[in-house]
């Protein structure tokens, strides 16, 4: 699966809610899976553009990744993150999350996901080893984790 037909879906979704299709998530709307407020449409397929189910954030991460996708897919090839290079770096500057985030000008909360292990959004990647002064492919492994 190409990532463009994962950004169509979410397209085609922000604009079925706009345009009244699907219910705007105000907190309205329960999670299917745990019954809390829906602020996430979930897609099991980015194929099928507006097969979405409402679920609280919790509940779309235990869901995991769509069939077919990863967020590896965005970096071209099947590779993992070598989280040990991130927080060894990290370490040896003496940064805080906090100051990671203030350097890489993003939300604590996506940063804290990466070096969680919660996260492997490439863009987020990018921004924190341009923040710690890394090169982006020392932090990938392929497949073998080499």
């Amino acid at each position: 699966m190409k990532a463009n037909e994962r950004d169509q879906a979410l397209y085609a979704v922000r604009k079925a809610t706009k345009a009244g299709i699907l219910p705007c998530l105000d907190g309205a709307i329960p999670c299917v899976d745990c019954g809390k407020p829906a602020r996430e449409y979930d897609h099991r397929n980015y194929k099928e553009k507006l097969a979405v189910e409402p679920v609280c954030h919790s509940c779309n991460l235990k869901r995991g990744s769509a069939i077919g996708w990863s967020p590896k897919i965005l970096a071209g090839n099947p590779l993992r993150l070598d989280l040990g290079a991130l927080k060894h770096r990290r370490a040896g500057l003496g940064f805080s999350i906090a100051r990671v985030a203030k350097r890489a000008r993003l939300p604590y909360w996506r940063v804290a996901a990466v070096f969680h292990g919660r996260s492997q959004a490439p863009g987020t990647i990018k921004e924190i080893c341009r923040a710690l002064g890394l090169d982006t492919d020392a932090v990938w492994l392929d497949g073998n984790g080499e």
